[in-house]
Order: C-alpha cells, then structure tokens, then sequence
C-alpha cells in the first residue's frame, strides 16, 4: 500500500463519526466537523475515489441534498478506526491515573 493511499487525519475522523452514526449524513452536517467547505469537500472526494463512501443525490426537491454513506470497505475501515481509538484513549487514562 502506498502512503498516499492512507486516508489523512480529517478523513479518518470523518469515517469514524460515520461508522458511529450508522445511517446516510448529509454534507452540510459533514462540514460543520471541518474549518472549511473547501476541506470536507476534499477529503470527501478522496474517500470516495477510495471506494470508502458513496454519494447520493437527492434532486426531488429543491435544494439539492446531497448524502453520503459507508461502503463495507468504509464500515470495515471504520470498526479499526473505532478499537484503535479506544485502545488509545484506554492508554491516555491510564497514563493520567498514574500522575
């Protein structure tokens, strides 16, 4: 696997939120999780280029909806982001309980 192909920071924090929402979000909640338009935008393109999310667009009403979900690729990736998580927020507690 290239490196380039490891999804950066902000999309990982994206599929993880994702995975624990469990249903289509709509890009108007997903951007509110970046400082930017510009940034979710990106990053929502490389994962789904990646074959991680997948688009649907809601044209029967005005405005246009657009909606994104998970891909098994996405949910799998998702549950690893998930555990890696929690095992390190297990470590930054038990690190804090020591001082």
């Amino acid at each position: 696997m290239r490196i380039s192909k490891i999804p950066k920071i902000d999309c990982m924090k994206t599929i993880l939120f994702m995975y624990k929402v469990k249903s289509e979000i709509r890009f108007s909640e997903l951007a509110k999780l970046f400082a930017s338009r510009s940034a979710v935008s990106s990053c929502l393109r490389d994962l789904e280029r990646n074959g991680i999310i997948q688009r649907r667009v809601d044209i029967a009403k005005k405005p246009v909806k657009v909606y994104y979900f998970l891909t098994e690729k996405g949910k799998n990736i998702g549950y690893h982001i998930e555990k890696i998580a929690s095992i390190l927020q297990g470590s930054e507690e038990s690190l804090n309980l020591k001082s």
